[in-house]
């Protein structure tokens, strides 16, 4: 489940990311995000892949980030790559997911769904973190 702190309807699908795969509320995760990056008050939660990797690094976790050598939607990446006794964020067409315990979590699945059964299974993945600990 993603923390009760979220705010909703916002683009703010990276730092829900950070927050579910850190185990941290949604407060710190973006405290965090405005310490480190430079967020300014307007900042609405809109991130980079390289900052989630940066972030989840600076919360303690060890990860691995991966990109997609070819156009490959989310079916393909789960019938290819993905292990559901593993942790993942994936950037898919301007969204970041987490799954984690095998179920996908954003701001439109706060309680986790089964990433085969989620509305993304054609968008394509970018990259994606695999998260070691």
């Amino acid at each position: 489940m993603i923390p009760s702190d979220t705010p909703l309807n916002m683009p703010n699908c990276g730092v829900i990311a950070v927050a579910v795969l850190s185990g941290r509320t949604y407060r710190e995760v973006e405290d965090l995000f405005r310490e480190k990056f430079g967020r300014t008050a307007k900042w609405r939660g809109r991130t980079l892949a390289t900052e989630r990797t940066r972030a989840l690094i600076r919360l303690g976790l060890t990860v691995h980030r991966t990109y997609a050598a070819r156009r490959t939607t989310m079916k393909m990446w789960l019938d290819t790559h993905y292990d559901p006794d593993k942790t993942y964020e994936l950037t898919i067409t301007g969204h970041a997911v987490a799954i984690k315990d095998g179920l996908l979590f954003d701001q439109q699945f706060t309680h986790g769904v089964d990433p085969r059964k989620s509305t993304y299974l054609r968008k394509y993945v970018r990259s994606w973190i695999e998260i070691w600990n």
